[in-house]
């Protein structure tokens, strides 16, 4: 009996955490949006930002289910092509990668030789990643989208 109260004492505590990092993920931001892939599941895909009106720049958080990279796309028509993209990632050795990118066809988006999107934060943890970033709402960059 002690060993089960142990098991669920720990399992309690993790999930505790677990729950604690979301919530401090979207306490931080203003607004959300969750996409999911599977019905029942309902957290896929969560996006948080907040827009600063005063430094004229938007900040974002994902958390998604996946230990591999994850990209956001920035449309003025909701289509891939001529989008705004970022494209984040964990490496093995812990350390967060973000690449500026743009997509001029259905296909892998491009590298952007200015990169305007700058990463704030990257942890990946029970099998999800979550990245932290931001941008100005005008780069003054033809790749980018204005915000």
């Amino acid at each position: 009996m002690e060993s089960r109260c142990k098991t669920f004492c720990v399992f309690l505590a993790l999930f505790s955490f677990a729950l604690a990092a979301e919530d401090d993920i979207s306490s931080k931001y203003s607004f959300s949006a969750i996409v999911s892939n599977e019905i029942g599941r309902g957290d896929d895909y969560q996006l948080y930002w907040s827009v600063d009106k005063e430094k004229e720049t938007i900040s974002f958080a994902v958390r998604v289910r996946t230990t591999g990279w994850v990209g956001l796309g920035i449309s003025p028509t909701g289509d891939m092509v001529n989008s705004d993209v970022v494209i984040g990632w964990v490496t093995d050795s812990g350390e967060a990668m973000l690449h500026d990118r743009y997509a001029d066809a259905r296909e892998l988006p491009r590298v952007d030789t200015s990169q305007d999107w700058f990463l704030s934060s990257g942890t990946e943890q029970d099998g999800f990643t979550v990245l932290e970033f931001s941008r100005d709402w005008v780069t003054c960059d033809d790749r980018d989208n204005p915000i």
